[in-house]
């Protein structure tokens, strides 16, 4: 990380040049992506055999974290009919917002008389299950069509 802090403005014109090759190639190198996983206790006072009692976090190099924070305004810009449906992983959003609608709305139709019927769906594990070539993939594509980057 020292040497991106202190290699003043031919590394980040380097640096610049890397990245747009990214997105015009839209292609990464398997080792530009690589990071490792480990797993972090959730509750130390819980059960240390479930592996539901445990988070993974992932450390990346720093080039890559850079490259995240380059086009993650540009990828975050984009808002879709489910962004506005999303409510966790959100800034300015929680899930005890969408809770306290939820709640909210069954009141208004049970004191109203009505049934309330629902439907739930646990997407806890959905994350272990993404394509994440895929998904990248789709970002890259949607950047490079919407800007330049840096330059």
């Amino acid at each position: 990380m020292e040497a991106i802090v202190h290699g003043g403005l031919t590394l980040v014109v380097h640096m610049c040049v890397l990245f747009n090759c990214f997105l015009q190639a839209q292609y990464l190198p398997r080792t530009f992506i690589n990071s490792v996983i480990i797993p972090l206790v959730k509750s130390k006072s819980g059960d240390l055999a479930d592996e539901n009692n445990y988070r993974a976090i992932a450390i990346s190099t720093s080039m890559s974290k850079l490259f995240e924070c380059a086009i993650a305004n540009e990828v975050s810009s984009y808002s879709s009919d489910c962004d506005k449906y999303q409510f966790g992983f959100k800034s300015g959003h929680s899930t005890s917002l969408c809770t306290s609608i939820f709640k909210k709305t069954v009141d208004y139709y049970t004191c109203h008389g009505s049934y309330v019927f629902t439907c739930f769906t646990d997407f806890t594990k959905a994350f272990d299950r993404v394509n994440y070539w895929k998904l990248f993939k789709n970002c890259l594509m949607m950047v490079s069509m919407s800007v330049s980057l840096l330059y």
